[in-house]
């Protein structure tokens, strides 16, 4: 089995496609689904076209982990990427992150190798740790403050723990201040930030 195409429905159920290492394609383009639940596509190993419509609003907890994946439908009203969602898509080159989007959870995006940049939108109040650990080849990063909540980036914040942009690479829970972290297999070279109203303690 190589191609699916399904013509109907509101989901996409938790599994539905998992470990299917043959599936090269699926379309849902003609249907009117809004959520992928969890592991949907995880392992499809030979997975490389993607075609969705544009009302699906969540991505679930490792919903295309492990996929061959280049790309994803940029048309979207996403609000929330789950865990893992896109972890170990090695071949993911390009995702726009719509400004509906509002969380994005821990390793979302977890050694994708081939992004080269990334830009997290104005509405996203939630980038859990690690959403980039292992992505080596991202040089620019756009973020909408200058920490992992929108709250820890507020003039009234007193709490800065895990507010880190090291901590979106490589998470140190205990390690404040990056003391040590061995960033030297990572490509970033600019990161612009575009709101907050503070940089928190030890922000970079």
């Amino acid at each position: 089995l190589e191609k699916v195409t399904v013509t109907g429905g509101e989901i996409i159920p938790a599994c539905a496609f998992s470990n299917m290492p043959t599936l090269k394609e699926v379309d849902f383009s003609g249907t009117e689904i809004t959520e992928i639940r969890e592991k949907a596509f995880q392992n499809c190993t030979s997975l490389a076209t993607v075609k969705l419509p544009d009302t699906v609003t969540s991505y679930g907890n490792y919903s295309f982990y492990n996929t061959p994946i280049t790309s994803l439908n940029p048309k979207s009203v996403i609000t929330s990427i789950g865990e893992h969602a896109f972890a170990e898509c090695s071949k993911l080159k390009s995702i726009t992150i719509p400004d509906t989007c509002e969380t994005i959870g821990f390793r979302a995006f977890r050694n994708c190798k081939a992004l080269t940049k990334m830009t997290v939108p104005e509405s996203v109040s939630t980038i859990e740790a690690s959403t980039f650990e292992g992505c080596t080849s991202i040089k620019e990063l756009t973020l909408p403050y200058a920490s992992t909540r929108r709250d820890l980036a507020l003039a009234v914040s007193s709490n800065d723990w895990n507010s880190s942009i090291s901590d979106l690479f490589i998470y140190s829970w205990n390690n404040l201040e990056n003391i040590n972290l061995d960033f030297s297999d990572y490509a970033l070279e600019k990161v612009t930030v575009t709101g907050g109203e503070i940089i928190p303690a030890c922000a970079f």
